[in-house]
């Protein structure tokens, strides 16, 4: 893993790209395993939800939860790096991969039933202090 020079790198477009030219599959903090009951809970056991994932990075989180049945997926990255990976790696699923900013959304109002950022918030304010 290739960790910036400084923490506001993390906030850096240009950081983000190299890291996932080299890293091709990366889970932050929790995977969907970890996570899975909380999904479904939010999601009112409804597999069907729209469900959007911000920083989705390099992470497996959107796939799986393809795979256990979720149908309505939109992951997003402001990487275009990782996005072209993911739509390559993941090409057979039915997840939307999108390119964007999370800070500039080009949802409508209410779009999504559940929203998860495992960390995408934290890189956004590594400039602000230590973020650990």
């Amino acid at each position: 893993m290739n960790l910036p020079n400084r923490n506001d790198d993390y906030s850096k477009r240009e950081y983000w790209n190299d890291r996932f030219l080299q890293e091709k599959s990366y889970d932050w903090l929790v995977n969907y395993e970890d996570i899975k009951s909380l999904v479904l809970l939010h999601s009112h056991e409804a597999k069907s939800s729209r469900v959007l994932i911000l920083g989705c990075g390099c992470s497996t989180l959107s796939y799986d939860m393809y795979v256990d049945g979720y149908e309505n997926i939109v992951s997003t990255d402001f990487s275009p790096v990782a996005i072209a990976s993911m739509k390559a790696k993941y090409q057979d699923s039915r997840v939307i991969w999108e390119c964007m900013d999370m800070t500039d959304l080009k949802y409508d109002d209410e779009s999504f039933d559940v929203i998860i950022d495992k960390a995408a918030l934290d890189a956004l304010t590594s400039a602000e202090k230590d973020v650990w």
